[in-house]
Protein backbone atom coordinates (compact mmCIF):
# COMPACT_ATOMS: atom_id res chain seq x y z
CA UNK A 1 0.00 0.00 0.00
CA UNK A 2 1.03 3.71 -0.38
CA UNK A 3 0.46 7.23 0.56
CA UNK A 4 -2.52 7.31 3.02
CA UNK A 5 -3.33 3.78 3.12
CA UNK A 6 0.73 3.36 3.77
CA UNK A 7 -0.06 5.77 7.29
CA UNK A 8 -2.73 3.88 7.99
CA UNK A 9 -1.17 0.52 8.27
CA UNK A 10 1.74 2.37 9.93
CA UNK A 11 -0.89 3.34 12.43
CA UNK A 12 -1.76 -0.10 13.09
CA UNK A 13 1.76 -0.95 14.26
CA UNK A 14 0.89 0.29 18.06
CA UNK A 15 -1.76 -2.47 18.13
CA UNK A 16 0.93 -4.93 18.29
CA UNK A 17 2.82 -3.74 21.15
CA UNK A 18 -0.44 -3.95 23.19
CA UNK A 19 -2.11 -6.93 22.06
CA UNK A 20 1.30 -8.57 22.35
CA UNK A 21 0.52 -7.74 26.19
CA UNK A 22 -2.50 -10.35 26.14
CA UNK A 23 -1.23 -13.63 24.49
CA UNK A 24 0.11 -14.45 28.20
CA UNK A 25 -3.21 -13.61 29.28
CA UNK A 26 -5.81 -15.28 27.36
CA UNK A 27 -5.73 -18.72 26.08
CA UNK A 28 -4.57 -19.44 22.78
CA UNK A 29 -7.49 -20.15 20.60
CA UNK A 30 -9.12 -17.11 22.38
CA UNK A 31 -6.14 -14.87 21.84
CA UNK A 32 -6.13 -15.72 18.28
CA UNK A 33 -9.60 -14.71 17.54
CA UNK A 34 -9.45 -11.71 20.14
CA UNK A 35 -7.03 -10.47 18.07
CA UNK A 36 -8.06 -11.05 14.19
CA UNK A 37 -11.78 -9.40 15.59
CA UNK A 38 -9.99 -6.43 17.19
CA UNK A 39 -7.53 -6.20 14.39
CA UNK A 40 -10.50 -5.63 11.85
CA UNK A 41 -12.22 -3.60 14.18
CA UNK A 42 -9.88 -0.82 15.09
CA UNK A 43 -7.79 -0.76 11.36
CA UNK A 44 -11.83 0.07 10.07
CA UNK A 45 -12.05 2.36 12.60
CA UNK A 46 -8.27 3.97 12.15
CA UNK A 47 -9.15 4.65 8.15
CA UNK A 48 -12.65 5.91 8.89
CA UNK A 49 -10.71 8.25 11.45
CA UNK A 50 -7.85 9.63 9.13
CA UNK A 51 -9.99 9.48 6.35
CA UNK A 52 -11.62 12.15 7.72
CA UNK A 53 -8.29 13.60 9.03
CA UNK A 54 -7.74 13.69 12.23
CA UNK A 55 -8.71 17.45 13.41
CA UNK A 56 -12.46 15.98 12.52
CA UNK A 57 -14.31 16.32 16.14
CA UNK A 58 -16.79 13.14 14.13
CA UNK A 59 -13.75 11.31 13.36
CA UNK A 60 -11.99 11.85 16.62
CA UNK A 61 -15.35 10.62 18.53
CA UNK A 62 -15.66 7.42 16.78
CA UNK A 63 -12.26 6.60 17.56
CA UNK A 64 -12.35 6.97 20.65
CA UNK A 65 -15.67 5.09 21.57
CA UNK A 66 -13.60 1.80 19.58
CA UNK A 67 -10.97 2.33 22.13
CA UNK A 68 -12.57 2.48 24.73
CA UNK A 69 -14.90 -0.88 23.77
CA UNK A 70 -10.79 -2.67 24.11
CA UNK A 71 -10.51 -1.26 26.95
CA UNK A 72 -13.67 -2.91 28.92
CA UNK A 73 -12.63 -6.06 26.83
CA UNK A 74 -9.61 -6.36 28.68
CA UNK A 75 -10.28 -4.93 31.84
CA UNK A 76 -11.21 -8.14 33.50
CA UNK A 77 -7.63 -9.56 32.14
CA UNK A 78 -5.09 -6.97 33.23
CA UNK A 79 -4.91 -3.90 35.19
CA UNK A 80 -1.78 -3.52 33.28
CA UNK A 81 -3.51 -3.53 29.83
CA UNK A 82 -5.95 -1.36 30.83
CA UNK A 83 -3.53 1.04 31.88
CA UNK A 84 -1.71 0.72 28.17
CA UNK A 85 -4.88 1.68 26.55
CA UNK A 86 -5.91 4.45 28.64
CA UNK A 87 -2.35 6.15 27.35
CA UNK A 88 -3.02 5.23 24.01
CA UNK A 89 -6.55 6.66 24.41
CA UNK A 90 -5.15 10.24 25.60
CA UNK A 91 -3.04 9.58 22.38
CA UNK A 92 -5.63 9.15 20.05
CA UNK A 93 -7.60 11.19 21.25
CA UNK A 94 -5.58 14.09 21.30
CA UNK A 95 -4.45 13.43 17.52
CA UNK A 96 -8.48 13.91 16.47
CA UNK A 97 -9.12 16.94 17.70
CA UNK A 98 -10.38 19.69 15.74
CA UNK A 99 -7.65 22.33 15.50
CA UNK A 100 -8.85 24.83 17.91
CA UNK A 101 -9.17 22.27 20.68
CA UNK A 102 -5.41 21.19 20.30
CA UNK A 103 -4.86 24.75 21.76
CA UNK A 104 -4.50 23.34 25.76
CA UNK A 105 -2.30 20.21 24.10
CA UNK A 106 -0.01 22.93 22.00
CA UNK A 107 0.54 23.93 25.82
CA UNK A 108 0.83 21.08 28.03
CA UNK A 109 3.93 20.04 25.50
CA UNK A 110 5.70 22.76 27.34
CA UNK A 111 4.80 22.29 30.63
CA UNK A 112 6.41 20.51 33.26
CA UNK A 113 3.29 19.79 35.34
CA UNK A 114 2.17 16.15 33.89
CA UNK A 115 -0.59 14.70 31.56
CA UNK A 116 -0.62 14.19 27.95
CA UNK A 117 1.72 16.43 27.55
CA UNK A 118 4.80 14.95 29.67
CA UNK A 119 3.13 10.98 28.64
CA UNK A 120 3.98 12.17 24.68
CA UNK A 121 7.26 14.27 25.88
CA UNK A 122 8.48 10.83 27.66
CA UNK A 123 7.25 8.05 25.65
CA UNK A 124 8.69 9.20 22.40
CA UNK A 125 12.23 10.54 24.14
CA UNK A 126 12.67 7.66 26.21
CA UNK A 127 13.79 4.75 25.03
CA UNK A 128 12.69 2.83 28.40
CA UNK A 129 9.44 2.96 27.35
CA UNK A 130 10.02 1.25 23.99
CA UNK A 131 5.97 -0.13 23.91
CA UNK A 132 4.25 3.28 24.44
CA UNK A 133 7.11 4.83 22.28
CA UNK A 134 6.75 2.82 19.44
CA UNK A 135 2.77 3.57 19.34
CA UNK A 136 3.05 7.00 19.59
CA UNK A 137 5.69 7.35 16.73
CA UNK A 138 3.12 5.17 14.63
CA UNK A 139 0.60 7.32 15.65
CA UNK A 140 2.40 10.72 14.84
CA UNK A 141 3.28 9.06 11.23
CA UNK A 142 -0.39 8.35 10.74
CA UNK A 143 -1.03 12.24 10.53
CA UNK A 144 2.39 12.89 8.57
CA UNK A 145 5.52 12.97 10.93
CA UNK A 146 7.19 10.16 8.84
CA UNK A 147 10.58 8.79 8.69
CA UNK A 148 11.44 11.63 11.50
CA UNK A 149 14.10 11.21 13.99
CA UNK A 150 12.88 11.11 17.17
CA UNK A 151 14.81 13.94 18.32
CA UNK A 152 13.10 16.08 16.08
CA UNK A 153 9.31 14.33 16.76
CA UNK A 154 8.40 17.43 19.72
CA UNK A 155 9.48 20.23 18.10
CA UNK A 156 6.90 18.96 14.59
CA UNK A 157 3.89 18.47 17.35
CA UNK A 158 4.46 21.77 18.84
CA UNK A 159 4.83 23.72 14.85
CA UNK A 160 1.86 21.34 13.55
CA UNK A 161 -0.21 22.24 16.81
CA UNK A 162 0.32 25.92 16.41
CA UNK A 163 -0.08 26.32 12.77
CA UNK A 164 -3.88 23.44 12.89
CA UNK A 165 -4.75 26.19 15.90
CA UNK A 166 -4.68 28.89 13.63
CA UNK A 167 -6.92 26.79 11.37
CA UNK A 168 -3.99 27.06 9.00
CA UNK A 169 -4.05 23.24 7.78
CA UNK A 170 -1.58 23.95 5.05
CA UNK A 171 0.67 25.79 7.04
CA UNK A 172 1.00 22.19 9.20
CA UNK A 173 1.69 20.35 5.92
CA UNK A 174 4.52 22.81 5.51
CA UNK A 175 5.77 22.75 8.79
CA UNK A 176 6.16 19.07 8.73
CA UNK A 177 7.40 18.88 5.22
CA UNK A 178 10.14 21.47 6.32
CA UNK A 179 11.06 20.05 9.25
CA UNK A 180 11.66 16.51 7.54
CA UNK A 181 13.52 17.82 5.28
CA UNK A 182 15.65 19.59 7.73
CA UNK A 183 16.15 16.42 9.61
CA UNK A 184 17.30 15.04 7.03
CA UNK A 185 19.81 17.24 6.21
CA UNK A 186 21.06 16.76 9.64
CA UNK A 187 21.64 13.67 9.36
CA UNK A 188 23.71 13.76 6.12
Amino acid sequence: PRGPTEALYNAMVWLDDILGLTSGILEKDCFLQFIMKTAEKISSSLADTFRLRFYSENGGLQLQLDVQVIIKAFTKYSRRVESQFDKLLDLCTILTLPGPKLKSLASALTSVTGGVGSFLQANVTDSAALPERQAAAAMLEAIGVIETPVEAVQSIIALRLDALVAGDKQAAVRVTEEETLHSDDEID
